[in-house]
């Protein structure tokens, strides 16, 4: 009899070898100390109790953009206010913004909270003007025009400067 399915898992109804055998101290004894010094499984729970860099996936300096926001709301929770100088105050979207010059790393110094328009506004440089200009170029290029359904022609291209 096969106790296994062709996946390798146990099929439903299978009973252990183990099932209902007494264990004696000795034997307890000998399991206990083959484990010492093992690794425990890493489960869902275990994970959440760990630091972040505690974590065998934490990735240090190699970690993306994502993972420092996901790390900012854990520890510091949402964004929930402008600390922009010249903001309107009116806004109810707040985001965290890494400040210029700074690098992305686990160290709240190095973001602040702005609101949606004061974020924009902050990134908002000459040299990031011209990396959107030049993506939407290639996209305008390569892609069909959104109510039409085709390519854009000579004179679409000229106006949008293709």
């Amino acid at each position: 009899m096969q106790n296994r399915n062709n996946k390798g898992q146990f099929k439903k109804g299978h009973k252990t070898w183990n099932k209902g055998k007494k264990m004696s101290r000795e034997f307890r004894a000998n399991v206990s100390k083959a484990q010492t010094g093992m690794k425990r499984p890493l489960t869902s729970k275990r994970l959440k109790e760990l630091k972040y860099y505690e974590s065998p996936r934490y990735k240090g300096d190699d970690a993306g953009y994502s993972a420092y926001h996901k790390w900012l709301e854990k520890y510091y929770g949402k964004a929930n206010k402008c600390e922009g100088k010249d903001c309107n105050k009116k806004s109810k979207m707040f985001h965290w913004a890494l400040i210029k010059g700074k690098k992305h790393s686990h160290k709240r110094e190095n973001y602040m909270m702005l609101c949606a328009s004061c974020h924009q506004k902050y990134d908002m440089t000459d040299e990031f003007r011209e990396k959107i200009s030049k993506h939407f170029k290639i996209y305008y290029k390569t892609h069909k025009h959104p109510m039409l359904g085709r390519k854009y022609k000579r004179q679409d291209r000229k106006t949008i400067k293709l």
